[in-house]
């Protein structure tokens, strides 16, 4: 017996098929492509929010830091009297500065041993 002989149709037929399965496959691709990049983006962006929230927080505790040890400055330093306070080159002192005290203000004007 001879070997089948394979129409002109079935032919067609076949390399249709191919171009068709090559083309899904090529549609398949561009489809993981632009997946791939979005994902690499998405996770870029993610990346840029989580950094800057890192910074704004690392800014937020530096400014509480200051802010406790300003109080802690203001509390912290403290004239027996106004001879303390001018030996100490402090004086005279402003209402707010380290080492202010109502005490030390005679004339109730916000200065401190400013006589």
């Amino acid at each position: 017996m001879s070997a089948p002989i394979v129409s002109a149709v079935d032919q067609d037929a076949a390399a249709k098929a191919e171009a068709e399965r090559v083309q899904a496959e090529a549609a398949q691709a561009e489809a993981d492509r632009v997946a791939a990049e979005q994902a690499a983006a998405a996770q870029v962006e993610a990346d840029r929010v989580a950094a800057e929230q890192a910074a704004a927080a690392a800014a937020q505790e530096e400014a509480a830091r200051i802010a406790q040890a300003q109080a802690a400055a203001r509390a912290s330093v403290e004239y027996k009297n106004c001879d303390a306070a001018r030996a100490a080159g402090a004086a005279p002192i402003s209402m707010g500065q380290p080492g202010y005290s109502r005490k030390l203000d005679r004339d109730g004007d916000g200065i401190a041993c400013d006589a």
